[in-house]
């Protein structure tokens, strides 16, 4: 077991035990598989799984994994590239963000705002990350930072998701 992924165990525990408080926190698509084994069964969470596009995958080669988690109400898979802008480069289009992809994530997060969050994203570092710290400036009355998100010290968050989120949040109504 990777000595974050026990960590963040612990920490979960603690924080569970001790705080009136939900957490979120973004981590890599390596360790979320470890961390969805160890919580899965737990009712008060929620998962949100963020993947590349198809032509994100095919230029970089990546390895696509695809969803770890499949078909469940606590679940939100979704696939969208970390970019602040669609763009074209040598006949592969990536894609940022729609606007349909940031209600779809505003209103799992609504849906499930009584649930710990856990998202992953490919390095758990910027389109992740945004959603966190969406949670974090948003609903502080709600949410607290994971400890473990804490020692993720590269956290970058996406501008583009987290701009959206937030033009959702002041459209709708709460």
């Amino acid at each position: 077991m990777h000595p974050i992924v026990e960590y963040i165990k612990n920490s979960w525990k603690e924080h569970r035990n001790n705080s009136d408080k939900k957490n979120t926190f973004a981590v890599n698509r390596y360790i979320f598989p470890q961390i969805v084994d160890m919580l899965s069964d737990c009712k008060d969470i929620a998962f949100i799984s963020i993947g590349e596009t198809k032509d994100c995958i095919e230029y970089n080669k990546f390895e696509d994994y695809g969803h770890y988690l499949k078909d469940s109400k606590n679940v939100l898979n979704i696939d969208f590239d970390d970019l602040e802008c669609d763009f074209t480069f040598e006949g592969y289009n990536f894609k940022a963000i729609t606007d349909e992809q940031a209600v779809q994530i505003y209103d799992f997060l609504m849906k499930h705002s009584d649930k710990h969050i856990i998202c992953h994203c490919r390095a758990g570092k910027s389109r992740s990350a945004a959603i966190s710290e969406f949670l974090l400036q948003m609903f502080s009355d709600k949410y607290e930072e994971c400890e473990a998100n804490r020692i993720n010290s590269d956290k970058t968050p996406n501008g583009e998701v987290l701009r959206k989120l937030k033009r959702i949040y002041y459209e709708y109504p709460n």
